[in-house]
């Protein structure tokens, strides 16, 4: 529902467009869940992830500076790209390294703190949009991202 939304109240797009611009992030995000495997297989789990955090902060900076239709269709497709590599290599991750007993375990426990997160930080995100309006609320967002993923980047070294 965010995108309809921002598209129309912030970007002042019409109904239309705003549906069919929404829609590219998932359509794109079924190509970058297909292909996850691969870039992980070829630049590493860790950089994949990082990689893919660091770019997803990138774009939802330019969610609040970019304006046009076409500039804005073409970010919720690099959006979709990036935004959705993270849940199969995070999975991939979790069970790489572990005994065929516990994954089963280790992956519920991934998806449980995933749609924890999820719930929190759809509220806490809307709050900020209502508080500071979406140009600072997605500033703030995306520079906690960045900074975030910098510094799982230096911290897990050996990961």
């Amino acid at each position: 529902t965010f995108g309809p939304s921002y598209l129309m109240e912030f970007r002042g797009m019409a109904i239309a467009t705003s549906g069919l611009v929404s829609m590219l992030m998932p359509a794109t995000g079924f190509i970058a869940k297909v292909s996850s495997g691969f870039v992980s297989e070829r630049i590493g789990r860790k950089q994949a992830i990082c990689g893919a955090a660091a770019l997803s902060g990138v774009s939802v900076l330019a969610m609040a500076h970019v304006s046009g239709d076409f500039p804005l269709a073409l970010n919720f497709i690099f959006i979709g790209l990036v935004l959705y590599l993270f849940s199969p290599v995070i999975y991939a991750s979790v069970t790489a390294a572990l005994p065929t007993s516990l994954k089963s375990v280790a992956l519920a426990v991934v998806t449980m703190i995933g749609e924890a997160f999820g719930a929190i930080s759809t509220f806490l995100f809307g709050f900020f949009i209502d508080v500071w309006g979406y140009q600072l609320a997605l500033t703030f967002v995306s520079a906690t991202v960045i900074s975030a993923t910098t510094l799982v980047f230096i911290y897990l070294r050996n990961w």
